[in-house]
């Protein structure tokens, strides 16, 4: 799920795109308003980009082209026009922004885990999902043929990632004989890793999915299914799954999870620590969120003998008493050097997530 801050990123790259060119000249004011966000965050946004070397930002003076480092940021932003160019170690991460936003958007997916040694086995899992596209809003997901290592992380597992429904099917797998001289039938490996995958999913995410689960007659439990209560369904021909799955979709039991792109519950102490950073921006105000911004941005920021970069309208003085402020909330960690007056203040690792949840979530009053 996309973070506030990297929806404004990607609004930014489709304007970009948008334009057929290869650099975009806007002036501040424009380019905010194209993409729907305040001028201040629209400035952020930008610079942070262009520091992380995703998009170049120019402008032009005495007829030649210079790199945002040789303006002063206000004149830079401030003061006409300028162009931003897509810089070649920046498309990777917007194209990685935008195939996050396509699945987020997409409709809910119900995992199909069904053999495909046969034929026969291979139709009943593209049936199944079939039937989930037909009868219901979600989108059946049964994966066809993935033995590479790059089918498996890009299509499997992150289709277990974001499911909301789990369906499996386990056909027999021969006969297996036990050190003790015992045989059984044994199912399908494939099947009882999957099976593994989303019940491990399942506790870590603290997501509630749904599992409906096939299992031939004769299969003997194994595994992770030995401690799972899964109420298995036997069947002994591909048939019965398919009217008994139909059956339970038009009786509406069985029903996924519908927002697929729920964000995992915090921990306690995520959650104390989003709490307090809740608290502490609303009680520290609007010019706050505007230091804690730019601190991100940069990383550190070093106040001894001169100032560093300063946030956008803030003096020195201003900017050194926030950070100092943030630093007792617990939102910013302080480095003082012995004996030189420097003081490098950060964001506190333990609030750096919850910040990027929070600093972009609500724009800001200024247009």
């Amino acid at each position: 799920m996309l973070l506030p801050y990297q929806k404004i990123d990607l609004k930014i790259y489709k304007r970009i795109k948008t334009s057929g060119t290869v650099g975009l000249t806007v002036s501040l004011a424009d380019f905010a308003q194209q993409i729907g966000e305040d001028q201040r965050t629209t400035a952020e946004r930008l610079e942070a980009l262009a520091i992380h070397k995703r998009l170049d930002l120019l402008k032009y003076s005495g007829g030649s082209r210079w790199p945002f480092g040789s303006f002063d940021r206000n004149s830079f932003f401030h003061s006409g026009s300028f162009i931003i160019e897509l810089a070649p170690q920046g498309r990777e991460y917007f194209e990685e922004l935008e195939h996050s936003a396509e699945q987020d958007s997409a409709r809910p997916l119900v995992f199909i885990s069904c053999g495909q040694y046969t034929e026969k086995e291979r139709q009943l899992g593209r049936d199944l999902a079939t039937k989930v596209n037909q009868l219901t809003s979600y989108e059946g997901y049964f994966a066809e043929n993935q033995n590479s290592l790059i089918g498996l992380s890009n299509h499997i597992f992150h289709a277990l990632d974001k499911c909301a429904a789990f369906v499996a099917v386990m056909h027999h797998r021969g006969e297996v004989e036990t050190l003790g001289g015992n045989k059984h039938s044994r199912g399908s490996v494939w099947i009882e890793q999957e099976i593994g995958i989303a019940a491990f999913l399942t506790a870590t995410r603290k997501r509630d999915i749904p599992v409906v689960f096939y299992v031939q007659k004769g299969i003997k439990r194994e595994g992770v299914r030995e401690q799972l209560k899964l109420n298995p369904i036997e069947f002994s021909e591909e048939s019965q799954v398919l009217v008994d799955f139909e059956a339970r979709l038009r009786r509406g039991e069985f029903q996924g999870v519908v927002n697929s792109a729920d964000k995992p519950k915090r921990t306690k102490a995520e959650q104390y620590h989003y709490e307090n950073a809740v608290k502490a921006l609303h009680e520290l105000g609007s010019g706050a969120a505007v230091a804690l911004r730019h601190l991100k941005t940069h990383g550190t920021l070093t106040f001894g003998t001169y100032y560093p970069l300063l946030p956008s309208g803030m003096s020195g003085d201003q900017a050194f008493g926030i950070y100092n402020t943030c630093v007792a909330r617990g939102l910013v960690t302080q480095l003082e050097k012995p004996g030189s007056g420097e003081r490098t203040f950060a964001i506190a690792p333990t609030m750096n997530d919850v910040l990027d949840e929070l600093l972009y979530a609500t724009p800001s009053a200024e247009k």
